[in-house]
């Protein structure tokens, strides 16, 4: 499930995966289905802009992460570390 802020968007889809809502609705989307893992991944975004979406994450209580940008990546300002298995 995506989430983007321009109201436009809500109701398309990426590469199959529906966006179902914007920021504002992260909490509920959330609860709704059981997301355990919120990713942001937008590179582009200012630096107010990504603390107002950090925010809504933190108030969700589920775990985040953000996607550097390539840019991040090539400076060598960012780093990728493997992805952690759920074991359960």
């Amino acid at each position: 499930m995506l989430v983007d802020d321009a109201l436009s968007k809500r109701g398309m889809s990426l590469h199959g995966v529906p966006v179902l809502g914007t920021t504002e609705d992260m909490e509920t989307l959330v609860t709704r289905y059981g997301i355990e893992l919120l990713v942001i991944a937008i590179p582009s975004v200012g630096r107010v802009e990504m603390q107002r979406i950090v925010e809504r994450c933190i108030a969700t209580g589920v775990e985040f992460k953000i996607v550097p940008s390539l840019r991040e990546l090539l400076d060598g300002r960012a780093r990728l570390q493997p992805a952690s298995r759920c074991t359960n």
